[in-house]
């Protein structure tokens, strides 16, 4: 949503209907909204590896096993 909203404002830039100050400030909250999506994974895939070390799910192979499809929320 956020990166189509600072797509939008660019537009608009080009338009002059609004400032590049505007422009930047929706492309920081496009950002940190995909910089927060992405640590959610990263923390969701770091607990499902360490609740498959904790069961003994992950065997001897270890990570060289785990399928990231089911990792993904």
């Amino acid at each position: 949503a956020y990166g189509r909203a600072a797509e939008n404002e660019a537009t608009k830039v080009q338009s002059g209907l609004s400032t590049l100050l505007d422009l930047i400030v929706f492309q920081d909250r496009a950002i940190n909204a995909r910089q927060v999506s992405i640590d959610a994974q990263v923390r969701y895939a770091a607990a499902f590896v360490e609740l498959q070390f904790s069961s003994g799910a992950m065997g001897s192979t270890g990570i060289a096993k785990l399928d990231v499809a089911k990792v993904s929320p």
